[in-house]
């Protein structure tokens, strides 16, 4: 069942409810109430009335005029007469039908039935109704005359005024008689007598009972309306709300409540926002995090790999030169000829050099990769470095008829000088062992604003696809002819590239129309 549909019958049943209890309070119970509240409030204005008219003597007008704002404030009838002695002239006897008859003193009598309703206008006192007949209750008695001895439960009093309740001959509605007697201050005796018809409340009662289908169909239409603004109000952004959790629960945390309101549902939304915007850093974090764990497992199984292919591969290098030396020593221990001893003691030194050459170059690579190596920049004239490398190199130049070309434009670098040098030592010399012989070999330098390039280019057969995606691995070599003269120990590119990577330098090597050029840049100073 939808919210909207359990809110209207929640607000119908609730109007029924509270009307229905409130029309069965007022019949079960309001004339109690009512009642009492209505006999007191009439006694209190009797005693406020009379109290007034003893004070200030009001004229026939002014009591005219008093009795009648009394009558129209307690919508009630009033009358103010003189006190007058009555006598019983027959005792009242349940056998016969006799007379009453009442007079003025040293007036002839009047006779009234016991059954008659017709009483004279000016008579005084209050009648009432006892098992169907009617009963006079005079106010006084002539001396010497017995009163008529009534049921105590029938004449009330209270505050000075006395009263009688009794139901209007011929209806169901009750009645109250109201008599006071005071005295002015001029000594005259006054009687003030209220009537009282409670019909008024049995009709209201009447009323509500008859209106209630009508209490009904408006309660019925209110809860429409009061259904429809609190959809628009209250269900309208709970629905809103529901969507986008059910979204977020679907892990879209890309979105946001727009509710700009400064109520609970206004905080509701805050914190779903809020809520959102945390989960959706805390899984950006949780992927960056997952990212950045998969990249370290992926680079250890990388390392892994390396360190295995490392070892085979100074295994495979180390037992060469190790076998040679062990061929050539046995040589020598079991006497070789005089002109060939020389030549095995060069071929075993030469082996050891290697030897020692390469285990200096997996030392230095190790320490690249545990991070150790620091480097000392400063602010160096890159042309010297080229040249003190030139010069290095250009004895093997000359042996293979080979011109160094130097050209270009070159600055103050931030480098550390002798590791830079290291760089270009390892790609001229490597110019040099591979070049064609005849050929020239051209260092270029180009400068920008921020960087400085430096370019080794040399003519030989230009690499492929597989070399060029493999040049820069530990132990690669090009070159598989295995010629001494050319062959190295392959690490030195792999060397290279550690410090042109601890450098933060761009670096490479392609291919050109005539050969290969290694190139790498260099922050200027």
């Amino acid at each position: 069942m939808k919210l909207s549909v359990k809110i209207l019958l929640l607000t119908l049943g609730s109007y029924l409810l509270l009307i229905t209890g409130v029309i069965a309070s007022i019949y079960l119970y309001f004339d109690h109430f009512y009642e009492p509240q209505k006999i007191n409030r009439i006694i209190h204005s009797i005693n406020e009335f009379t109290t007034a008219y003893k004070e200030n003597q009001w004229t026939d007008e002014q009591l005219y005029l008093e009795v009648s704002k009394f009558m129209k404030s307690q919508n009630a009838t009033m009358s103010i007469m003189p006190e007058l002695t009555l006598g019983l002239h027959a005792t009242l006897s349940s056998e016969t039908g006799y007379s009453v008859a009442l007079q003025k003193v040293d007036d002839p009598p009047l006779s009234i039935a016991l059954n008659s309703t017709d009483l004279p206008a000016y008579s005084v006192g209050t009648t009432t109704s006892i098992n169907g007949t009617l009963v006079l209750y005079p106010l006084a008695v002539k001396a010497g005359m017995s009163p008529v001895t009534l049921p105590s439960n029938i004449i009330n009093q209270k505050n000075g005024v006395q009263y009688t309740i009794s139901t209007i001959p011929f209806t169901k509605y009750n009645q109250v008689y109201f008599t006071k007697e005071f005295t002015l201050n001029n000594g005259d005796t006054k009687i003030t007598s209220v009537n009282l018809s409670l019909q008024s409340v049995d009709e209201v009662m009447e009323f509500f009972i008859g209106f209630f289908p009508y209490l009904i169909g408006a309660a019925l239409l209110l809860s429409f309306l009061m259904v429809t603004v609190y959809s628009k109000t209250f269900i309208k952004p709970i629905v809103h709300i529901t969507k986008i959790s059910n979204r977020m629960a679907d892990m879209e945390f890309g979105i946001e409540l727009d509710l700009q309101r400064n109520d609970e549902l206004g905080a509701l939304s805050s914190s779903l926002n809020t809520l959102s915007a945390n989960l959706k850093n805390a899984l950006g974090e949780l992927s960056t995090a997952n990212e950045q764990l998969k990249n370290d497992y992926e680079q250890e199984l990388r390392q892994e790999h390396a360190r295995k292919e490392f070892v085979a591969n100074v295994s495979h290098e180390l037992k060469t030169p190790l076998g040679i030396i062990k061929s050539y020593s046995e040589g020598l221990q079991d006497g070789v000829k005089d002109e060939k001893r020389d030549y095995y003691i060069e071929v075993i030194l030469d082996e050891v050099t290697r030897m020692d050459q390469m285990l200096c170059e997996m030392l230095e690579i190790s320490k690249f990769d545990a991070g150790v190596v620091v480097f000392h920049k400063d602010s160096t004239d890159i042309k010297p470095i080229i040249n003190k490398s030139i010069d290095a190199f250009m004895n093997k130049a000359s042996e293979r008829e080979l011109n160094i070309d130097v050209q270009g434009d070159y600055n103050l670098v931030s480098i550390d000088a002798d590791k830079i040098e290291r760089v270009l030592n390892n790609f001229i010399g490597n110019a040099v062992k591979y070049s064609k012989s005849h050929s020239t070999i051209r260092i270029e330098g180009e400068c920008n604003n921020r960087k400085q390039t430096i370019l080794i280019r040399n003519e030989c057969e230009p690499f492929s696809d597989d070399v060029l995606s493999k040049l820069w691995n530990r132990f690669y070599k090009a070159d598989t002819s295995h010629n001494r003269e050319t062959e190295g120990t392959g690490l030195g590119l792999s060397i290279a590239k550690s410090i042109l990577e601890g450098h933060g330098c761009n670096f490479g090597v392609k291919n050109t129309d005539i050969g290969v050029c290694f190139y790498f840049e260099m922050e200027r100073a």
